[in-house]
């Protein structure tokens, strides 16, 4: 992750067009007139861009220029070992859009390319109005890209079945895992039943969790907020386009 602060009060960002995809969130007025955001840089390999200055960016306000007043790249560092749990939604809402269940195929198979399997390991759920446990955790790539390859729409979409049914729920899942615990929550609706927010944050923080979450096409629901927020995790909304998808998946 990197930062980047800016002198005003709301933000839209460019970067050079030698990056493949960016990606700012977080926007952080605490300090106004001096706000900041992190943001995900990513070139055609795959890989973030490292070395970028202010110069590489663009800032306005309502069509105003405003300056760039810093950019904080980290340098690479060797990935952490995770468990991560690729939760994906495929209520018949994400056949529309693109579709969208081809973005998040693209996207999940990304991850898996680029994951250090065998130091990591990943698992693959998948919910609607159901959840599924479509691969438990491996080290194995092609069984994990089979069991994404293989998602198809139907359905409504309940995230509570998505998070804590008992023995299919991304989060019943991360439990088990044996390294830093992550699920990456992808989604494009809102459940037709109330949910349980207090119990989904309860349950990852008993069980070391970090949640990420994803909303293609809309914003992030409040209850998805505050489950990414409370365990630790980011989320991202109104991801319209594959490659801002794939960013957040490098």
């Amino acid at each position: 992750m990197k930062k980047v602060s800016f002198l005003l009060a709301s933000i839209r960002c460019a970067v050079q067009a030698f990056s493949q995809s960016f990606t700012a969130f977080s926007p952080d007025p605490s300090g106004f007139p001096s706000v900041s955001a992190a943001f995900y840089a990513v070139g055609a390999d795959g890989q973030p861009i490292q070395g970028l200055t202010a110069s590489n960016f663009t800032v306005t306000e309502d069509g105003t220029p405003r300056t760039v007043t810093g950019v904080t790249c980290p340098g690479p560092r060797t990935a952490d070992s995770i468990s991560s749990v690729l939760a994906i939604d495929i209520s018949s809402s994400m056949q529309s859009g693109g579709p969208r269940i081809n973005f998040a195929k693209t996207a999940a198979n990304q991850w898996i390319d680029l994951m250090p399997l065998g130091r990591s390991e990943c698992a693959i759920t998948s919910f609607n109005h159901l959840s599924n446990i479509n691969q438990d955790f491996t080290t194995t790539r092609n069984a994990l890209q089979s069991a994404v390859n293989a998602l198809t729409p139907s359905g409504g979409t309940n995230y509570n079945e998505a998070f804590l049914n008992e023995y299919t729920g991304a989060l019943r899942v991360a439990a088990n895992g044996s390294r830093k615990r992550i699920v990456v929550f992808l989604t494009d609706g809102v459940p037709s039943v109330a949910t349980n927010t207090s119990d989904i944050i309860n349950y990852a923080n008993s069980n070391n969790i970090t949640i990420y979450c994803i909303t293609l096409g809309m914003a992030t629901p409040a209850d998805l907020r505050q489950i990414a927020s409370s365990t630790g995790g980011e989320y991202f909304e109104n991801v319209n386009a594959l490659g801002e998808l794939q960013s957040l998946y490098a």
